[in-house]
């Protein structure tokens, strides 16, 4: 008898903890979709380079959000590019042995190569960065995008002349329109496709999208304050804005099939297109409206040029796009330099990226209540990566990343890129 009563009573505890186990794992499974943190990952030196006044960026970001890439002032007058990464940290790149800058223009999908420029008295030259070679001299120029695994390079050589690089063939020229001038400025996941801007025969500014199948091919008038500003994952899609004329500028969108299409703007003059999602189909960035002041919008085919609003200040501007286009970053403030980074879903609207924070319940350093959140230059691809710039107590400019495992809410009808820099 006590035999059977000491067997019903460890089954009924063996049931009792599996019971409990299970509640334990649900508990834990559901506040990590809701976990998170934002993190200092370094102070950014402002110096000044000649004209230019305080070089500090984030210009890139890997696609799964563990790497970020861009330029830090390490003394006085001189910058360099640098690449964090979760476990390493900020690593300065430093720059080739006859440069004392270096500045970060881009950086690979996977995060394993950085590409950008070094230079001394405006002098320029191309470079490639790998953990494994360095910082490689690639020729005269700037390179100013690479494809996802870093392959390929693109951007301008020497004097305004569009060009390819790879290990294979090395810099290659790719021509221009008929003018004297082009210039790279993105390229597809694969790097086939490369999209920039170059002049015609009379002088004016046209966008370009070259393959390797059939070279250079003129896709529509940009106008002497245009420019392509980001291109889909599979090179079908450029977005970028066009001169309409004095004072007017509209954000375009451009496929084979439809051709450069107007985005029109939210009822101001000008509108400018700054990133677009891996299907390219959302499009992302500013526009004024009546009142002259700057709306952040997002752009699809279904619902048109969406009016994002507002935190407290005047503008706002959206500057990245999450792969699927649910997640749209950027600042809303006075300006840039003032503005406040912000996140936005179609389920949750606009949210300061700190507010949004603490409602999951993520993990805040203890000074967080004292910093300045500027703006979000970045998002990863899935929308769960945020990296931005920042002021402490002490005045001091760092970088910031902010992670989480709460999934995006999807936008109702929804489709990485480029970003303004400041």
């Amino acid at each position: 008898m006590n035999s059977r009563i000491a067997h019903l009573f460890h089954e009924k505890l063996f049931c009792f903890l599996r019971l409990l186990a299970i509640l334990l794992t649900a508990v834990y499974a559901g506040s990590a979709q809701a976990d998170g943190e934002l993190i200092r990952i370094g102070t950014l030196s402002s110096v000044k380079i000649g004209s230019l006044a305080g070089i500090n960026f984030i210009s890139g970001i890997s696609a799964d959000g563990n790497v970020i890439a861009g330029t830090n002032g390490i003394a006085e007058g001189v910058a360099h590019a640098f690449r964090w990464t979760a476990n390493s940290g900020m690593q300065d790149l430093g720059a080739t042995p006859s440069h004392k800058d270096s500045f970060a223009k881009a950086i690979s999908a996977d995060g394993n190569v950085v590409v950008g420029t070094t230079s001394d008295l405006g002098v320029g030259r191309a470079f490639r960065w790998t953990a494994n070679s360095g910082m490689q001299d690639i020729g005269d120029g700037v390179a100013l995008a690479v494809s996802a695994d870093g392959s390929v390079v693109v951007g301008e050589k020497g004097r305004f002349r569009a060009f390819r690089w790879s290990a294979n063939s090395g810099m290659q020229d790719i021509g221009t329109l008929g003018g004297k001038s082009s210039s790279a400025s993105r390229v597809s996941a694969d790097g086939r496709v490369v999209v920039g801007w170059s002049n015609t025969a009379d002088g004016v500014i046209h966008a370009f999208r070259w393959t390797v199948e059939n070279g250079m091919q003129d896709i529509g008038i940009l106008g002497k304050h245009g420019r392509v500003f980001a291109i889909s994952a599979n090179g079908n899609v450029v977005v970028g804005h066009r001169y309409v004329t004095d004072a007017i500028d509209h954000a375009f969108r451009w496929t084979p099939d439809g051709g450069m299409q107007d985005l029109d703007t939210l009822g101001g003059k000008r509108s400018f297109a700054f990133a677009v999602s891996a299907d390219g189909k959302v499009v992302v960035g500013e526009s004024e409206i009546t009142t002259g002041n700057s709306r952040a919008f997002r752009w699809t085919a279904n619902s048109g040029m969406q009016d994002l609003g507002t935190l407290d200040g005047k503008s706002s501007s959206a500057s990245s796009v999450s792969a699927d286009g649910s997640v749209v970053v950027g600042w809303s403030g006075h300006d840039i330099n003032m503005g406040t980074a912000f996140r936005w879903t179609a389920g949750d609207g606009m949210q300061p990226v700190a507010g949004w924070l603490k409602a999951v319940g993520a993990k805040m350093p203890a000074d967080y209540l004292a910093w300045t959140v500027f703006p979000a230059f970045r998002v990863s691809a899935d929308g769960n990566v945020i990296v931005g710039t920042g002021r402490d107590a002490a005045n001091d400019m760092f970088a910031w990343r902010v992670r989480t495992f709460q999934r995006a809410t999807t936008a109702a009808s929804p489709s990485q890129s480029s970003i303004r820099r400041p």
